[in-house]
């Protein structure tokens, strides 16, 4: 938000947009996008916006994570892998055994 703003009063100070960008060191089309995104956002609301992002993403993993338990839970043929199954829980390695036993459940 604060580069943003930034880039924002160089533009009304007379600079172009590509320039302002460069200045501040990101792509003329993330500034396009963060324009687009953000630009009728209060502060609050943008930083609540961006909580709510990170919300998203953690509940995401959750239900990626349950999911993968269930399946232990309730498929014979899964629990018979319990080697990969212990390298998964021991690495933290869910998402990834999950994907490669059932990528249905990924999308």
């Amino acid at each position: 938000m604060t580069l943003l703003r930034q880039i924002e009063l160089e533009i009304a100070n007379g600079k172009t947009p590509p320039q302002a960008c460069k200045e501040a060191e990101i792509t003329i089309q993330t500034c396009y996008h963060w324009r687009k995104e953000y630009r009728r956002l209060k502060l609050g609301q943008a930083k609540r916006l961006k909580d709510l992002e990170r919300e998203n993403a953690r509940l995401k993993r959750l239900v990626v994570e349950l999911s993968f338990e269930k399946q232990v839970l309730f498929d014979p043929a899964f629990l018979r892998d319990s080697a990969a199954l212990q390298c998964a829980r021991l690495s933290g390695g869910y998402l990834e055994l999950l994907n490669r036993t059932s990528p249905a459940l990924m999308t």
